[in-house]
């Protein structure tokens, strides 16, 4: 769900926007019928926000890592009979002044940045990308693109971006694909300890 959706009562009154629960349910319904599992994650969001709990960022339109994402991969974990892990909370970092895509959009005066939190994970990365010669080069590095902490886009640093395909080395068993957009990017860290490869 976005942020709009689970965060509604915080918007100004009576905003434009479209109805995203009819849209969501709707796209729901058809991919069950289809055969697929859905993970519905909105009313969990919306009681931990009821809870004051920070499941975006306020900056920004992603999930927190120890927010929205680890809440999203404890439901996953819940649907496919997983144990969630918790990683070693010494390897978790803290980053300041993260100001995200809500603010580069606003520029409000005033604003409070968010701190931006991921977890230094050992885990190598393969990221498989397409030269200009049209031949398939790669690239062997840690989960997170640590320049990138230091710009303005800070988020760009979960996973190297939204690069095409990457494949991770996990501390579990077995394999799985993941196809996301950005919000998978603070999530996917979490299954290294449930899978031993991730693409």
């Amino acid at each position: 769900p976005s942020p709009a959706n689970v965060l509604s009562d915080k918007l100004p009154w009576d905003p434009p926007q479209i109805d995203e629960n009819l849209l969501t349910d709707e796209m729901f319904a058809q991919m069950q019928t289809a055969g697929a599992e859905v993970i519905d994650l909105r009313a969990g969001f919306a009681a931990a926000e009821a809870e004051n709990q920070q499941i975006y960022y306020r900056t920004d339109h992603h999930w927190t890592t120890t927010g929205g994402a680890f809440m999203a991969y404890e439901a996953f974990c819940e649907a496919n009979g997983l144990t969630a892990v918790q990683p070693d909370p010494a390897l978790l970092v803290h980053v300041p002044d993260f100001y995200g895509t809500n603010y580069a959009k606003t520029k409000r005066v005033g604003t409070k940045p968010d701190v931006l939190d991921y977890y230094d994970l050992p885990n190598d990365m393969e990221i498989h990308a397409l030269n200009s010669a049209g031949e398939v080069e790669t690239e062997t590095t840690g989960l997170m693109d640590l320049p990138k902490l230091d710009e303005y886009d800070k988020y760009a640093a979960f996973l190297y971006g939204n690069n095409g395909y990457s494949v991770i080395e996990g501390n579990g068993e077995g394999s799985i694909l993941v196809v996301k957009d950005s919000y998978g990017n603070s999530f996917v860290p979490y299954l290294v300890e449930n899978y031993a490869t991730i693409g």
